[in-house]
Parts: structure tokens; sequence; C-alpha cells
């Protein structure tokens, strides 16, 4: 157990500012009925609000969710987001029609 403590010391030590955002992120998702950056990207993806994943982003950062670039940044992400806006999308579209 000591030797576990001596290994995360030094990071706090070091710069405790570093690990405040990753911890923030991890336990901020229970602290509150808002949804996390993921969870709302995907909500507005399956929404038909938004055409794309560019859409999502800028709604993502209207809605005060600073993250929401990193989060969308990866491919099987933004595939998955993008799949999702263009069904949504297709789907409103027939509907309205």
């Amino acid at each position: 157990m000591r030797a576990a403590s001596r290994t995360w010391f030094p990071l706090l030590q070091g710069n405790p500012g570093s690990l405040a955002k990753p911890l923030a992120v991890l336990y901020d998702s229970g602290m509150n009925d808002r949804p996390t950056t993921l969870e709302r990207a995907f909500q507005l993806a399956k929404s038909g609000e938004c055409a794309n994943v560019d859409q999502v982003r800028m709604r993502l950062k209207s809605e005060g969710y600073s993250d929401g670039q990193a989060h969308t940044k990866g491919p099987s992400i933004r595939g998955q987001l993008s799949k999702l806006c263009q069904a949504a999308t297709a789907a409103t579209a027939k509907t309205t029609s």
C-alpha cells in the first residue's frame, strides 16, 4: 500500500491541477441530472435536430458543454454520431413529407 501512495504523490505534488479535470469528468456525471457530454451528443444525433456531427458539436457548445469537440473527435464516435444523424434526419424527412 505504501508503494502505491509513493507512485501518486509525485503526480499530485508536481501539478495538482493536472488531475482536477480528469477527476471532475469521472465524478461529475453522478453529481447532477445533466447528461454527460457523450450522452447529450447521442441524444442530439438521435433527435433529428442535427444533420451532422458538426451541428452536434455546435449544439453541445451552445448548451455549455465545453468539451464537446474532444469527446466527438475519435473516428469511431464520429462515425456512430454521423450514422445516427443521417438516420434521424431521414426519418424526420419521411414524417414531414
